[in-house]
């Protein structure tokens, strides 16, 4: 299991949430959105689920409120699936101002069309 981070450290992008949960959506259409209740001192504005009938731990999908950030706790291989689905994203930079935090030693800068694979081979534990 991993614990990480795909934020904007500099720079005006950030996430749409509609267009972050349509894309998983599209990857994923079982999974399931549960939003942050209006009184919570929760900073996510919700959680998507992923997976967990297959054997798998599921992934918990985290949307930070201002879209700055998306945390994921799951399975390595799930995470760099969906951390590469995020790289395809409209608008995604290329200058490194968006890391994905705790997978390896450093903060790794993502880049538009990260493959899965890359991401893989990059992590410093991979499940």
């Amino acid at each position: 299991m991993a614990e990480v981070m795909v934020a904007v450290v500099d720079g005006p992008y950030t996430f749409d949430a509609d267009t972050v949960l349509a894309l998983l959506y599209e990857a994923w259409p079982e999974a399931t959105w549960r939003p942050t209740p209006p009184d919570s001192i929760d900073p996510s504005m919700g959680q998507l689920a992923i997976g967990g009938d297959d054997g798998e731990p599921p992934l918990l999908v985290d949307l930070l409120a201002g879209g700055e950030a998306i945390t994921l706790d799951g399975g390595a291989p799930r995470i760099a699936e969906l951390v590469a689905r995020l790289t395809l994203l409209p608008g995604f930079p290329d200058d490194g101002s968006i890391v994905l935090t705790d997978w390896s030693e450093d903060l790794y800068p993502l880049a538009p069309r990260t493959s899965a694979q890359t991401l893989r081979e990059s992590a410093t534990e991979v499940d």
